[in-house]
């Protein structure tokens, strides 16, 4: 009975420690806005986003939540889910704020995810819920062109084209592109500027 009891207690283990190796960490980095006085959870601009700039997929998305927190994300991969737990590292309060929470993944194998928002854990006091559930394709992809021309600063590149899809440094002939608009060539839904980047002008 005895061994019975054991060899069950190693099967659980082992089966857990399967299901925990196939959760991989991922690089990230992630901006947590101070408190939004705009309501924006009853506007369109509450519904979760996430789109492709090169191999970052961007992840954006709104919650509300008490004004004196602390939130900080934790992101985690397993085969094709995207999983975000929100912790909150502060405090507790009687007020409510709304933030906006902006988080990038680099570096992502591109293909289809599904995203799962979880939050916002405080202690053992507000336990995690699903906050978001939705996925991400390749057709959410920035698809502007960089000319990578010389610069020394942001004010040596400017955007170009037709379309306005074209990010060349002013040392550069003006580019003529065809005229017919993408939704992907919407720099500004997409949250990038053309900059100066290591000398070479190119959206970021």
């Amino acid at each position: 009975m005895k061994k019975e009891f054991l060899v069950l207690i190693l099967i659980f283990v082992f089966a857990s420690l399967f299901q925990f190796s196939k959760f991989q960490s991922v690089s990230y980095e992630y901006n947590v806005s101070s408190c939004l006085k705009e309501n924006f959870l009853n506007q369109n601009l509450s519904k979760p986003k996430a789109f492709w700039i090169n191999n970052d997929l961007v992840i954006e998305h709104f919650v509300s939540y008490v004004c004196c927190a602390k939130i900080f994300p934790k992101v985690s991969l397993k085969e094709n889910k995207i999983i975000i737990f929100e912790e909150n590292r502060g405090d507790v309060c009687r007020c409510i704020c709304n933030y906006k929470i902006l988080i990038k993944i680099h570096s992502l194998p591109k293909k289809n995810y599904s995203i799962e928002i979880y939050g916002i854990k405080y202690k053992d006091i507000h336990k995690p819920k699903l906050l978001e559930n939705f996925s991400v394709s390749l057709k959410n992809e920035f698809c502007g062109i960089s000319t990578f021309g010389k610069c020394f600063s942001d004010k040596d590149c400017i955007v170009d084209g037709c379309n306005s899809e074209v990010c060349r440094s002013v040392f550069e002939d003006k580019v003529f592109t065809v005229c017919q608009w993408k939704e992907c060539y919407n720099w500004k839904k997409f949250g990038i500027e053309c900059k100066c980047i290591n000398g070479k002008c190119q959206w970021k």
